[in-house]
């Protein structure tokens, strides 16, 4: 699955991306195999936002040691500071299928 952020709805301008890697069986979870975020726009809630984007479709979020850059570990670092961690860890069951439809995924 791919989550882009745009300046404005016209997308004439990407600003970010990540690339996620899901999971289901019974434990859906998604981890960022690229995140990134333009320079400019970095430390603005971004990434978080594509992150929670992911989470609200039902997918528990998880780090992924092997392709985590040093950006990505300090942003894990900042979500479990301020208590992220454990929202994206629990998985949002509701109406999962109807987001999922909804979004095309």
């Amino acid at each position: 699955m791919t989550v882009s952020a745009y300046t404005d709805k016209t997308k004439k301008k990407l600003i970010g991306q990540t690339q996620i890697a899901t999971w289901s069986g019974g434990d859906e979870y998604a981890q960022g195999e690229e995140t990134w975020v333009d320079k400019n726009y970095q430390r603005q809630g971004i990434a978080t936002t594509m992150y929670t984007l992911v989470n609200k479709l039902g997918f528990r979020i998880e780090p992924n040691p092997s392709t985590q850059s040093p950006d990505g570990t300090r942003m894990w670092t900042g979500w479990e500071k301020n208590g992220l961690v454990n929202k994206f860890r629990t998985q949002h069951r509701s109406d999962i299928e109807a987001k999922r439809q909804e979004h095309n995924l």
